[in-house]
Parts: structure tokens; sequence; C-alpha cells
């Protein structure tokens, strides 16, 4: 009888990624007293809120999203999760989040949990099989967690890559910022950037720029900086870190414009330095071609090695 229960419970838990609720496991013919003992010797594990997983199996992410979404029947998984199972570049997945509403967080599952007054079937969807938010929603999601200039890039890479319109980005905004989500601001002012009639778009290279400095993770740079002497599109630098003041131009230019945009380059600089801000340059190769040196210069030029140690 034993045999028969072990080979039911792991053809089972197989199928779900190795979690299932005890309700579950009592529906398909294994009794309570044939989970307990299973519990007590070590072979299951449980993960709070009648969600059980088999014990020899390792948590990876994908396991602990499943127990997650057991646990939480009206959760889905967003944040960084989400990013990750929609491919978005987002960084590092870190911790499994799960969103929940606003007052049904009952789980011990080692998941991050966040709380939310609105959370509609229109911010939903199912990804290889797991609850998670939308595109949009999962983009206005990481605004409190992502830099500026990263959350920016971000937004324009999946209206550019078509993963979801600028029109669904603004819907999914407007509806969060009414109910007093984090990152508001951060959303709008991203946002505005895809309007038709925005000021100045990202270049091809300011966004190989952007991929950069999040595969290096090189934080602090904020794109499309107007500084203090701002004088017009003229005074836009492409990044800047204000806090250090530090600018950072990228150029892809032919050499048929060169001297003469050297010259304004050269200008435009003694102004950033009049006013106590240093400059550096990078060109088309440097940034496509050997990225590693590139990021290891930035650290050097943004202090940040410094500031670490």
């Amino acid at each position: 009888m034993s045999h028969r229960l072990d080979h039911l419970l792991l053809g089972h838990l197989a199928r779900n990624e190795w979690v299932a609720t005890r309700s579950d496991l009592v529906q398909l013919g294994i009794g309570t007293s044939a989970i307990d003992h299973r519990l007590r010797i070590g072979m299951l594990t449980s993960f709070g809120n009648g969600v059980i997983g088999l014990t020899a199996v390792p948590d990876p992410p994908r396991r602990l999203a499943a127990a997650a979404l057991l646990a939480h029947p009206l959760g889905a998984l967003s944040h960084v999760t989400a990013a990750a199972l929609h491919r978005l570049p987002a960084g590092e997945r870190g911790d499994v989040h799960l969103t929940v509403p606003h007052g049904t967080i009952r789980a011990t599952t080692p998941v991050t949990i966040h709380q939310s007054r609105w959370l509609p079937d229109a911010d939903l969807t199912v990804v290889d099989g797991l609850r998670s938010t939308t595109v949009a929603r999962t983009v206005c999601d990481l605004a409190p967690l992502l830099g500026s200039g990263r959350f920016l890039w971000l937004v324009q890479w999946v209206v550019k890559e078509q993963r979801c319109s600028a029109g669904e980005l603004r819907a999914c905004a407007r509806s969060l910022d009414r109910k007093g989500r984090p990152g508001s601001t951060k959303r709008r002012l991203a946002i505005a950037q895809l309007d038709d009639d925005a000021p100045v778009d990202l270049s091809v290279l300011e966004y190989e720029f952007l991929r950069l400095t999040i595969e290096f993770e090189i934080p602090g740079l904020v794109p499309q900086y107007a500084p203090p002497w701002y004088d017009g599109l003229r005074g836009i630098v492409d990044f800047a870190c204000p806090a250090r003041r530090r600018i950072v131009e990228v150029d892809g230019r032919r050499w048929h414009s060169l001297v003469q945009d050297q010259r304004r380059d050269r200008e435009r600089d003694r102004l950033a330095r009049s006013h106590g801000w240093l400059v550096a340059r990078y060109g088309h190769d440097e940034v496509t071609t050997r990225p590693a040196e590139v990021a290891a210069d930035l650290r050097l030029f943004l202090g940040l090695d410094q500031a670490a140690a």
C-alpha cells in the first residue's frame, strides 16, 4: 500500500512542479495520516497554508513560484519574477515576487509578497503555465525597483520590441496612479517619452549603451539629462550622474561631420567644466565591440569602486 501511495504521490507532484495542496492529495486518495507521516520523516516539506512539496527536489524559482500560486489562488507572479517569465531585460530575477489582492496574504512560502488594491483580470495572463501579471503591468510595477535610466530604457524597449503597446502602458500606469501605487512619478515621466511629440528619442547607440550599463550593473546614469545650464535641445546630454556631477556622451557620427561636431563638443565640455561637471565620451566601436572596457572605465569615472570600498 505504501509503495502504491508513493507512486501516486510522486506522479502527481511531478506533473505540478513538485508541489501540491493537501486537499488535492486527499482528493487523489492519499489520506491525511499518510501525508503527515511523510512530512514527519522528511519526505515532504510544508510551504505553509496547505501547500506541500517533495523535499528531495531543490527549490528553484519556478518551484517556489508554483507553490506561492497554490497558496494564493487570487495572486499572480509579478515584478522581476514576471519579467523573467516574459523574458524582459529587467536584471537579475532574485527572490520570487507575488502580487496578491490587499488583505488576502496568508502563506508562509519564502517569496516576496506585494499587496495591491488594484489587480484586475486585464492585468493578468498565463505564461508557461504560471499565472502572471501582463507585460504592461509588470513594467509599471518595476518602476519603484529600477533606477530612472534603467526604467526609461525598459519602457522604450518593450514598445520598440512590440512586447506591448504604448497605449497599454499608459492605461495601466493611469489605473495604478489613481490607486496611489509607488513609482507614479517615474512611470509618468518615462511613459511621456513615448508621446509622438516627445522632443528627444534615444538613438540606437544610446540603447546599446543603456544595455551595457544594465549588463555590467553601472547605476546612477540618467538618459537625456538636462543639466542646470540647460539651454534648450542643445543643452541635453546623452547621460548624466547628477549626484556625482558626471556627464557621459556617446558618439555614433560619421567622419564627414566630425570636425564641426568636435568643435561644438569642446564648447559643451568647457561649459560643463565651468559648472564643476566632468565629461567622458565613448564612440560607437567602443560601446559595441569593447563593452567590458567601457564598463571598467565608467566605474572609475563615476567613482563606483571607491564608493564600494
